[in-house]
């Protein structure tokens, strides 16, 4: 779920951005980058996580893909 969505507030195309972030994250990673145990855990994670890229699995990733994932996944 987008920031937005999370936290109850109106929103328009940019939880669909959110969303393409989050998928593109996980098909080059293999991981989710939100995590927790529980809803409530993975929604406090959304809010709050600094996003990271410096897992092993990013090391062959590019430069290009990685911004586009920090500029998809930008809380506003």
């Amino acid at each position: 779920m987008a920031p937005e969505i999370v936290e109850g507030r109106e929103y328009e195309c940019e939880v669909d951005i959110w969303s393409t972030g989050v998928i593109t994250y996980i098909l080059l990673s293999g991981d989710a980058p939100f995590k927790g145990n529980n809803k409530l855990q993975i929604q406090r994670d959304i809010r709050n996580k600094n996003l990271t890229m410096d897992d092993p699995a990013w090391t062959g990733i590019s430069d290009s893909a990685k911004d586009f994932i920090r500029r998809a996944l930008n809380r506003k």
